[in-house]
């Protein structure tokens, strides 16, 4: 039984609106887009640090340019891979249920029983989702033989992927 029957199921009783599982198509292009997104968010904040690594007119040689350089850029990678990454797909998912990706494609992340997704889900969802990469994508791949689309990730965290329906697309359903 797919999670759209089980919800749809009990909507009735708890006039919640029916979960309707997101394309494989509208989650890659949602993920497409946040990762352009993303890497616009790394660039711009480890441009700081970049910045400030250049040395100054006043140092000298024997000073600790080049030590201070390396922390420079250890933070500006700690920034692109670890800080932005998940900070962007926690904060944005746990608080508004989608990223700018899933906003632009329609998309969001709830529960696997129709409520919000937390920010410890969220958290969750995002690290399991390096683990379906690291994969060889195995994790993604299990989406095109579910019925609802779910990833590895997905199914770690009891997350879905489902249709942002707004009110007026519900009231067009019961028409």
């Amino acid at each position: 039984m797919s999670i759209e029957t089980s919800i749809s199921s009990h909507s009735a009783a708890l006039s919640v609106e029916p979960l309707i599982p997101a394309s494989i198509r509208s989650q890659i292009a949602a993920a497409i887009t946040d990762l352009i997104v993303v890497t616009v968010l790394c660039i711009l904040c480890s441009a700081v640090p970049f910045a400030l690594s250049r040395p100054s007119l006043h140092s000298s040689p024997n000073s600790f340019g080049m030590e201070v350089m390396v922390l420079r850029w250890f933070f500006a990678a700690l920034t692109q891979f670890l800080i932005v990454p998940i900070a962007y797909h926690t904060i944005l998912v746990g608080r508004y249920s989608a990223t700018l990706g899933k906003k632009f494609c329609s998309i969001k992340v709830v529960h696997k029983t129709g409520r919000r997704v937390g920010y410890f889900a969220a958290f969750t969802r995002f690290i399991c989702s390096w683990f379906s990469t690291l994969l060889a994508l195995v994790g993604y791949l299990i989406a095109v033989f579910d019925s609802d689309h779910r990833t590895l990730h997905d199914r770690i965290a009891g997350t879905l992927v489902v249709l942002e329906r707004t009110s007026v697309d519900f009231v067009k359903d019961e028409i």
